[in-house]
């Protein structure tokens, strides 16, 4: 009987042990379930509205020069003039450099000299083949041997004019890859040089804006370093294909300024007139995620922000417009972002209506 008390007891102990883990296991895993948050973030909304805006329309984009090159060896030798330095202006047809020309000299002289005997030779048969002191087999053999002096002294000519490197147009040296004493190969890489008294402007369109644009149209570009100045452009190619944010590249030409000169690489905007109004969406750019590539906007409902992609048409300073993905009436966040994520609880701290 004692001992039957005593695995009873045991057994008790176990049981009670057991249930003891159980509860604590329930209270540890109370405890690490995660709580659905009760703070709002506070957050700066606008009213989406449709406009009346006007269908002139601007771009950005860049400033790049009209003609860049890079100048390659035609040739092999050694160089014994260079005529040029980094940062140097030079006008077409300016000699830059040049390579030994003893040895080419010295080729033309025997290929010129090879030129002029073919030559009397050939003469020479072909009237005695008249008197039938020669046959017309030797004539043919002498206008073949013609034939290769004309061309090995051309060729020689052409080795001369190649071994004198010149500017191609009148413009800047951006880079200087040989030195005096270099030994130059055909496809050597000789300078870098650019023409900016022309540039080009090159932006891209989005496709609601494409009809509206046309080649040879003129239209102003200011640059965002100079600030009031305008320069006149005009379209002079329209891409048929577009990027990846739906927008087609195209290219303006502009004619610079010399009291305001345009740099390559430098960000302007263009400013394209066009008669008529359209109504559509706007938003304030500060309301944009991402990039234009990939645009999205948190929108708020029930007290949650949605992060919601849209599709982006022109855009100005400030706003942009909305070609899809909201409607009149939503509300956009314009600041507090950063401390968003999609379905984040938010608290309208100031409501701005346009």
């Amino acid at each position: 009987m004692k001992k039957f008390v005593i695995i009873l007891i045991i057994v008790i102990v176990c049981i009670a042990g057991i249930f003891k883990l159980y509860l604590n296991k329930k209270q540890i895993d109370a405890n690490s379930a995660p709580r659905e948050s009760k703070v709002s973030v506070p957050v700066f909304v606008e009213t989406v509205r449709e406009s009346k805006l006007d269908n002139s329309f601007s771009v950005n984009g860049t400033f790049d020069p009209a003609h860049e090159i890079t100048i390659i060896s035609q040739t092999q030798g050694k160089i014994v003039k260079l005529e040029f330095n980094s940062g140097d202006f030079v006008k077409e047809g300016q000699v830059l450099a040049s390579c030994d020309l003893e040895l080419l000299e010295a080729q033309k002289n025997l290929a010129e000299a090879n030129l002029n005997k073919a030559k009397k030779d050939l003469k020479k048969f072909q009237e005695m083949v008249q008197s039938k002191a020669a046959t017309q087999q030797q004539v043919d053999e002498l206008q073949l041997a013609l034939y290769n002096a004309q061309a090995s002294y051309v060729t020689v000519n052409k080795q001369i004019e190649y071994s004198i490197i010149i500017a191609p147009f009148s413009g800047y040296i951006t880079a200087k890859h040989v030195e005096k004493g270099s030994m130059i190969m055909p496809g050597t890489p000789i300078a870098e040089m650019m023409d900016i008294g022309t540039m080009k402007f090159k932006a891209g369109v989005a496709e609601s804006d494409l009809v509206k644009i046309k080649n040879n149209q003129e239209v102003k570009i200011v640059a965002a370093i100079y600030e009031g100045f305008t320069y006149s452009g005009r379209i002079k190619n329209i891409g048929m294909k577009a990027d990846d944010s739906r927008r087609f590249p195209i290219e303006i030409e502009v004619r610079n300024n010399t009291s305001k000169p345009l740099r390559s690489g430098m960000f302007g905007m263009a400013y394209f007139s066009s008669e008529g109004t359209h109504t559509a969406m706007v938003i304030p750019r500060t309301a944009l995620l991402g990039s234009i590539k990939e645009p999205g906007v948190f929108v708020v409902e029930n007290e949650k922000a949605f992060r919601r992609p849209i599709k982006v048409g022109p855009a100005t300073e400030n706003t942009i417009e909305v070609l899809e993905g909201l409607k009149a009436g939503d509300k956009v966040v314009v600041a507090g972002q950063i401390n968003l994520d999609d379905n984040t609880t938010v608290r309208i701290s100031n409501t701005k209506q346009q």
